[in-house]
């Protein structure tokens, strides 16, 4: 959504629509009751038609007050959202008044999660983040790459707010869920979102598959970004390239892709594609029981898949050390431009979608109080006299 807009529960709507027609049978028995009144000795004493008028325009302030106090519980009741466009990229945590960063040119980074059935095992971790102690691999994955992209103080993590960044998840398919953007709130979503196939048919480690598709994309990209020149240079300009492929396992195509060259094909085809259109593979394997020694071919062929492109593999034989790594590969993928200072919370949050939500009914439901207040104290105190 590029402008402002409303949005409003529908169920929240009906229930709001059926207490405002129960109000006039409530006043029905509001009116039925015995009204209150006080014995005087002599009616004579009181100046009936001032009374009566003063008396008339309080309680006519505070029917009001009462009705208005249900009608904003009724559109409380509705979850009102006032719907504002995304903050421009760059603009996110900056202090106010401070000027919107645009960056004009970075590193294009696509990250490559796995999301095979694997990566729904548990495993212990204890690196630190605020993250349990036994947690999902897929989540863990996730956790990482959302604070490597927008930054922890705590994992020492300054953030990729200059990079454009990209999401691809693969098992048997890959997927491209995101292209390279600099809204990298909209990129988080999708990684937030990230689960694993549930159905054997969905299943396998297609990773030459997953690094070809992904190579291509950032080709693709790099080349219509230069047919779009501003001010006869691109808007946006790629100093570098690199995927970040996180992974539980090695190459496993499902079985039924026999036959298909692209489904298969091999992990060293792919990385050689990498390297020809300049593009760094860092893999990251977080089954740390791949370091026995029966899996050594496996290891040894990842690694050679990564230096065949200027990138490098990493083992996580201790889950805890996962932080390290992706340290490493920050430094390793430097920002060109320094990036602005983090908040105090060590991450700036994103929002669950690329717009930003409003809700309205607190403050609806403090008005109707305040309403539904002064009436009472009309009721009781300021008109309580009976004519």
């Amino acid at each position: 959504m590029s402008g402002y807009g409303v949005t409003y529960s529908g169920i929240g709507l009906f229930a709001a629509l059926v207490l405002v027609m129960a109000l006039p049978l409530l006043e029905q028995l509001r009116r039925g009751q015995r009204q209150p009144f006080l014995f005087y000795s002599q009616l004579s004493d009181l100046p009936s038609k001032l009374l009566s008028s003063w008396r008339r325009r309080w309680l006519g302030l505070k029917e009001g007050l009462f009705l208005a106090s249900i009608a904003f519980f009724a559109m409380a009741l509705t979850n009102i959202t006032l719907v504002m466009p995304p903050l421009p990229p760059g603009a996110e945590g900056r202090l106010p008044g401070q000027p919107i960063h645009t960056p004009t040119e970075g590193t294009a980074l696509y990250f490559v999660l796995d999301i095979s059935g694997s990566m729904a095992h548990q495993v212990p971790y204890e690196g630190g983040g605020g993250l349990p102690p036994i947690i999902p691999k897929i989540d863990l994955a996730k956790t990482l790459t959302e604070r490597f992209i927008l930054g922890d103080q705590q994992l020492e993590l300054p953030g990729r707010s200059d990079d454009l960044i990209g999401l691809v998840s693969f098992a048997r398919k890959a997927n491209i869920l995101a292209p390279l953007t600099l809204d990298h709130a909209a990129v988080v979503d999708k990684i937030r979102h990230l689960t694993v196939v549930d159905t054997p048919s969905d299943d396998g480690t297609g990773i030459g598959y997953a690094i070809y598709k992904t190579a291509s994309t950032i080709a693709a990209t790099r080349y219509y970004g230069e047919q779009l020149p501003s001010n006869e240079k691109p808007a946006y300009q790629i100093l570098s390239n690199a995927i970040i492929l996180v992974t539980d396992g090695f190459q496993s195509p499902n079985e039924q892709d026999k036959g298909n060259w692209l489904r298969t094909l091999g992990m060293e085809d792919a990385a050689e594609y990498a390297k020809e259109q300049g593009i760094k593979v860092y893999i990251v394997n977080i089954e740390p029981s791949l370091a026995k020694p029966e899996f050594e071919p496996h290891r040894h062929l990842l690694q050679r898949v990564a230096e065949m492109t200027g990138g490098k593999f990493f083992l996580a034989e201790n889950l805890d050390d996962l932080p390290k790594i992706y340290r490493e590969i920050d430094t390793l993928e430097k920002n060109v431009i320094p990036a602005p200072s983090l908040p105090h919370s060590g991450r700036i949050a994103a929002s669950s979608r690329s717009s930003r939500e409003l809700p309205l009914y607190p403050l609806l439901v403090f008005i109707g109080m305040v309403c539904l207040g002064a009436a009472i104290v009309i009721e009781t105190r300021a008109a309580k006299v009976a004519p």
